[in-house]
């Protein structure tokens, strides 16, 4: 059998017990049982946005935090990221994250007027 996802694992993780513990078991699961789940970006990206839209906005920090870290050169990993940072209302931490996806990918339109966007809303911007 191909190995499973580890987004199911991880999410069941988070809303039993939250992120730190979810955290704690994808370093178990990727150590231990590495062969039994697929570790992918796009697993722990969709994991985020999906605690992001269901208000649990801390949590979804926590995950795409880890996200960065297991995907330090995503461009994705890092506008995501900035997306939970700014919805937890860390504007300066988001604008950090959307000018490292920024740098990673220059073609992110949409993460450019995320910049401009939170740029221009901040004191003394021309």
């Amino acid at each position: 059998m191909p190995p499973r996802s580890i987004r199911r694992e991880i999410g069941k993780a988070v809303a039993e017990s939250g992120a730190a513990y979810a955290v704690t078991q994808y370093e178990h699961f990727k150590a231990q049982r590495s062969d039994e789940f697929r570790f992918a970006e796009e697993d722990l990206n969709i994991l985020g946005y999906e605690l992001l839209w269901a208000g649990r906005v801390d949590d979804a920090v926590a995950i795409h935090r880890l996200n960065a870290k297991e995907y330090p050169n995503s461009a994705n990993v890092y506008d995501s990221y900035g997306d939970a940072l700014f919805a937890r209302g860390d504007s300066l931490a988001a604008l950090e994250n959307f000018e490292s996806a920024l740098a990673l990918d220059a073609s992110l339109s949409e993460t450019k007027k995320k910049i401009d966007a939170i740029e221009s809303a901040l004191p003394n911007s021309g």
